[in-house]
């Protein structure tokens, strides 16, 4: 089993390539088989139009119950795209569930000896956040194939610029929400799905939170599930150190009216500052990533920075230095 140890050195980062068109990006399933094949096809129509080539490890992901297949294979496929020279980034054909179990099959010597992006959301935020922790290996964190199929322009626009170089993208272009701290903040970004990454703590894949800005999003959880995750991770000393905390969307469902979602909303915002409590650390809302439409791409591993008293982020690349 990996070690609990985060081996790398602070402020070093590895640096993948931004992309060209007629790169090739690798399609892989570390998480849930495939469950939707149109919104898979039409996702990769998305991928193609942007001018890159596609490449798979196997021709589908049947899987067996819920998962696209073995722990042990996922992350022989996971490696195998890695290690393909002809590959410069892997996008996930959807999350759900499964990363946690393949974490440990993987080797990171050997993901290290070739920087490229990785893209996803959802449970595939455990492994974005475990190689950034480990390895230094930015991540971008937006939309999965199938999820590309529903997604806004502006998110799919946001995910093309970000490809091939534009790292100054949604946490930029728009005001939020400052709900806590008014003395402002500078840390490396991390985060995505609550649930996920709660799922982490006491195992040897958990991350250091420590000076670290957090990003932190879920939907289809009732209040009770997300208070009890968040006490928890509080429990764990997570939110001691961090040096801000960026929060996305918690919705219920689809369905719920606008006065039930802020209503939602805002016992989530309470529960959360009853944690933060009389520390002046930046806390802002309204962060358009994860499980929704507007699913823009963050870049994990960039620098944060929130001026005093403001409600609009800078965002400096990862440093190689």
């Amino acid at each position: 089993m990996p070690s609990r140890k985060n081996n790398k050195q602070d402020k070093m980062f590895l640096q993948p390539k931004a992309l060209e068109p007629g790169d090739t990006i690798g399609v892989i399933a570390p998480s849930g088989r495939l469950s939707n094949s149109d919104a898979f096809y039409k996702g990769l129509h998305i991928l193609e139009g942007f001018g890159y080539r596609l490449r798979f490890p196997r021709k589908l992901w049947p899987g067996s119950d819920y998962l696209a297949d073995t722990d042990e294979n996922r992350a022989l496929e996971f490696h195998k795209m890695w290690a393909d020279e002809e590959v410069q980034a892997l996008i996930c054909m959807r999350g759900g569930y499964g990363v946690l179990r393949m974490l440990e099959f993987l080797e990171l010597k050997e993901i290290k000896k070739t920087p490229k992006y990785l893209l996803g959301f959802s449970d595939i935020s455990l492994l974005q956040n475990y190689l950034l922790d480990r390895i230094g290996l930015p991540a971008i964190h937006g939309p999965v194939v199938t999820s590309l199929a529903t997604a806004s322009r502006s998110s799919v626009r946001a995910l093309q610029a970000m490809l091939t170089g534009d790292l100054q993208q949604m946490l930029c272009e728009r005001d939020l929400e400052l709900l806590h701290g008014e003395a402002g903040g500078t840390g490396t970004l991390v985060g995505g799905n609550l649930t996920s990454l709660s799922t982490v703590l006491g195992t040897p894949f958990d991350i250091s939170w420590k000076d670290k800005f957090v990003f932190l999003e879920d939907v289809g959880e009732p209040i009770y599930r997300i208070d009890r995750m968040l006490t928890q991770l509080a429990y764990a000393g997570k939110f001691k150190d961090v040096a801000g905390i960026l929060l996305g969307d918690f919705s219920v469902s689809g369905h719920e009216s606008s006065m039930e979602k802020m209503r939602h909303r805002e016992m989530v915002w309470s529960r959360l500052l009853e944690i933060v409590g009389k520390r002046n650390i930046p806390v802002l809302a309204g962060i358009r990533s994860g499980h929704i439409m507007d699913n823009h791409p963050l870049l994990l591993g960039s620098t944060v920075r929130v001026a005093p008293g403001e409600r609009r982020l800078s965002v400096a690349p990862p440093s190689a230095e």
